[in-house]
């Protein structure tokens, strides 16, 4: 955890995990006891006591993100509805799209070469909600090959 002490709010509070990555970050309004937050390793994410923001990165087994969060934050402190962003990478390990709450995103496209090419808008994909009377979008075929 890092801690930045100012002589006026907002305070940060980052957790870290033992590879040194951040998995959480929040803001306090009012300075937080430095000796509770120093020896709780999780202070960020679980100290509601006058945070402002909370931010969650989660990591997958091979130490990629594949999920940052950021959180509404009630009147109370506690964390509300999250926004998320989704990462997805290729066999290669190399981010080929992000995708956030809502279903907006971007995809990357590489080269032969592995180099980064062009980046471009994802729209979500939404299914019309089905319609009486209508016919369903598609159908099984039973007969036997």
């Amino acid at each position: 955890m890092v801690c930045d002490s100012l002589q006026e709010p907002p305070y940060f509070i980052s957790d870290y995990d033992w590879l040194g990555r951040v998995t959480a970050s929040a803001s306090f309004a009012t300075e937080p006891t430095w000796s509770a937050a120093v020896t709780n390793a999780n202070y960020a994410a679980n100290t509601t006591t006058s945070r402002k923001t909370l931010s969650k990165n989660l990591f997958d087994s091979q130490g990629r993100m594949y999920r940052q969060e950021v959180y509404q934050i009630t009147s109370s402190g506690t964390a509300g509805t999250a926004m998320t962003v989704n990462h997805y990478y290729d066999p290669l390990g190399r981010q080929v799209a992000s995708q956030q709450t809502g279903g907006l995103g971007t995809a990357t496209t590489y080269d032969a070469l592995g180099r980064g090419g062009t980046t471009y808008p994802l729209k979500p994909i939404t299914v019309p909600a089905p319609q009486h009377g209508l016919t369903p979008l598609c159908r099984h075929d039973r007969r036997a090959h």
